[in-house]
This record gives C-alpha cells, structure tokens and sequence, in this order.
C-alpha cells in the first residue's frame, strides 16, 4: 500500500534560476510492502531523507542499507536502484535538484562520493524539506530567488549536519578493519580482544562512544551487509555463503538472515530478481 502524503513539482522553475539550481521535486510517501526503482544516468541530484522503516540502495555498484534518521544522496550522472521486501514499511521525505551548478555546488561542499548522510540533527533536515515543499507547493514566481537560495541552504545543511566525527581510536579501527576482514572466521569478541590486546570491557565502551552500538551488534550488522549483497547478486548456494561468513551451516544462517530482514535468503533472491531490470 502505497499513501503519497504530498507531491509537489515545480519542472526547472523560472530562469534563470531553473537553469543554475532548482528544486523541481518533492514529496513524502509512507509505502507498506515491496517497492523498486530505478534513476538511470540520474539527471537530479536526489536527497531522500528517511523517517521510518529501511531501505536497501546501490548506486554505481555499492549496496547499502539505510535506517531511520540516516539521507541517502542520489548524485547526478548515477546510476542507482532502491528495494524494500514484501513486508516491509517506510516513510521518506525526498527533494531533487536540478541545474548546471548542482555539481558544482555537490563538489564545493564535498558531497560527492558519499552516499549515506548520518545527520546530528535529523530533525532539522526534516524542517528543512518541509519548507521546500511549501515553496513548491505555492509556486510564487516572486519567490524563485529565495527558493533557489534555499536549496543551496538544504546542502549545505546537509554537508555540515553530514560532517564526520572525530577520527577513531587507532585501536577501534584496527580492530574494525580486522572484523570486515574476517568476516568468514568465528572468532569470539573475546578472542579478537585477546588478538589486539585490548580488554573487552574497554572495546564495549569505544563501541559505545564513537559507534553507538556494541560489538557483537556491528559484526552481525557487517555479516548481515555482506549476506544481502552475496545473496542478491551472486549464483552462490547458501552453504558456500555461510561458510563465507562464519556461520556453522546454512539453516543457522537462513535463521539469523530472517531474523534481521523478516525473509529468507531464498525468498529475498527471488525477490531481487523479479526486480532486475532487463
């Protein structure tokens, strides 16, 4: 079920500034079930912010999943997929731009390569499109100046609320390295500490503070990441995935797969491929 909460378009505005920067498109959906699109040699440069549920993107290559309160950039000259599963549920928020300064403007404030956004303030992005949606919901020609100035405003939000935090611990991200590259071992959180000679107790706490989650939640999310993208995008059986990422054998796998995405692996190929463009 689809509830298109609010649509409002205003194609390239009035010059010049139509032709500098523009937000042509906004809109806010909530959707209940499958969902799959494709921007093909993207002409906009798209930000999708998300409120609620998940949504899985691979833009040029690069599968990722994005959470509630996390925006996804959608650059220009792309080429970029979205899904969501048959039962799944989310609410986005997304505004395009367009114009000859959209790259110029994507370049100035170092956007380009990233993808996923982890706002400090997510709140304040969602006033933000808000706002740009009542500004293309009036279409005042007295106010195309403003509106143009203002979508420069969104990115630049958008850039300084996406601003990186500060370096990690070199042992946090020694041992981060180590977890994405060991993916196929079954090393214990204990016995990885043991390898770095960091106490578990001070390895829960770098987690805690520059990563807000522990580390037994990271590397199943890094597991679960990687099980997504060998099961989506490979002819591989689900034994010779497990093995790849340390389970013990392929129901345990299927078992944990289900348990974080609410689908098996077989069911969510299945699903992927119906989805394939030809």
């Amino acid at each position: 079920k689809n509830i298109k909460i609010a649509q409002n378009i205003w194609e390239n505005g009035p010059a010049p500034f139509g032709s500098s920067l523009w937000p042509r498109y906004y809109s806010e959906v909530k959707r209940h079930g499958s969902a799959w699109f494709r921007f093909q040699n993207a002409a906009d440069m798209t930000l999708e912010l998300l409120l609620e549920g998940e949504l899985e993107y691979t833009q040029d290559g690069i599968t990722e999943t994005v959470r509630p309160g996390e925006l996804y950039l959608i650059h220009e000259g792309s080429d970029t997929i979205f899904t969501a599963g048959p039962e799944s549920y989310f609410h986005r928020l997304r505004i395009m731009l367009y114009g000859s300064m959209v790259r110029n403007f994507d370049r100035e404030f170092q956007l380009d390569g990233r993808r996923i956004i982890h706002p400090r303030d997510p709140a304040q992005l969602d006033g933000l499109f808000r706002r740009m949606g009542e500004y293309l919901k009036r279409k005042d020609p007295a106010e195309a100046p403003e509106i143009s100035a203002f979508a420069c405003r969104v990115l630049a939000a958008v850039a300084r609320e996406g601003t990186q935090r500060q370096p990690l611990p070199e042992p946090l991200r020694v041992i981060l390295g180590d977890m994405k590259d060991g993916l196929a071992g079954r090393r214990t959180i204990r016995e990885l500490c043991e390898s770095h000679g960091i106490e578990v107790h001070t390895l829960m706490r770098l987690f805690r503070k520059h990563l807000d989650t522990s580390p037994r939640e990271y590397l199943i999310k890094l597991r679960m990441e990687a099980a997504k993208h060998l099961v989506g995008s490979t002819d591989l059986s689900m034994k010779e995935i497990a093995g790849q990422l340390g389970y013990c054998n392929a129901l345990y796998f299927s078992t944990a797969f289900h348990k974080v995405f609410r689908t098996t692996p077989s069911e969510y190929r299945k699903q992927r491929r119906m989805r394939l463009p030809e």
